[in-house]
């Protein structure tokens, strides 16, 4: 995808126990690089230091027409098909998508908090009780992103999408950055995450010797 990004999918994995490791292996070697290929760009890899067998990841298109085609040329692939059977044997739950787009009253996307190098980042999904037509542009601080529900229609049905309106914002943690229990709901949480190897996300530390990441659901 060479074009900015308008539509964001964040996303939420729910591994078999003990199984978070191999699953996000088997994303970081095989289905990143076919989802880019198909026309997504992979904008974070987390694993939750609270949950350790939940992978959350964030794909990105240009629009949402394009969501459609890059998910349907994905889904037709070879690469999915012969690795679809191992990936959903190491999932035990997959979280309908939250689609999102930026957040005109903070308008600091995730390309401009990518630079920052942290160990640990901040996930916060909140209910967003503002219509999105009548805000007033504010400025945060760097590094948070804020993005916003994105209120269009889901252009590739097969997977469900929530509808709920939300705002997510991410950004370094901070100590004081406690997250909300697991059985919260995911509207309401907080989230703190670990990049993994071939996160852009957090790509500053990134472990020695990992691929840099280059400018599916799985279910």
């Amino acid at each position: 995808m060479t074009e900015p990004a308008a539509l964001f999918e964040l996303r939420l994995y729910q591994a078999v126990p003990g199984g978070a490791g191999a699953l996000t292996e088997l994303f970081e070697a095989v289905f990143l690089d076919a989802y880019e290929a198909a026309g997504a760009r992979i904008e974070g890899s987390f694993i939750d230091c609270t949950q350790a067998d939940r992978w959350v990841w964030i794909r990105s298109f240009a629009s949402a027409p394009e969501r459609g085609e890059v998910l349907g040329r994905f889904y037709g692939s070879a690469v999915w098909q012969q690795y679809r059977a191992d990936c959903s044997a190491l999932m035990s739950r997959v979280e309908a998508a939250f689609l999102l787009g930026t957040d005109p009253a903070h308008p600091v996307g995730l390309r401009e908090v990518q630079v920052c190098a942290a160990s640990e980042w901040s996930l916060q999904i909140n209910p967003l009780a503002r219509p999105l037509e009548t805000v007033a542009t504010q400025v945060k601080v760097p590094p948070t992103a804020d993005l916003v529900t994105h209120t269009g229609p889901n252009s590739y049905p097969r997977q469900p999408v929530r509808r709920t309106p939300v705002q997510v914002t991410l950004r370094p943690a901070l100590p004081s950055d406690i997250a909300t229990p697991d059985t919260a709901p995911l509207h309401r949480c907080l989230r703190r995450l670990r990049p993994t190897p071939r996160s852009r996300l957090g790509g500053a530390v990134q472990q020695p010797g990992a691929p840099p990441r280059s400018p599916e659901t799985a279910s």
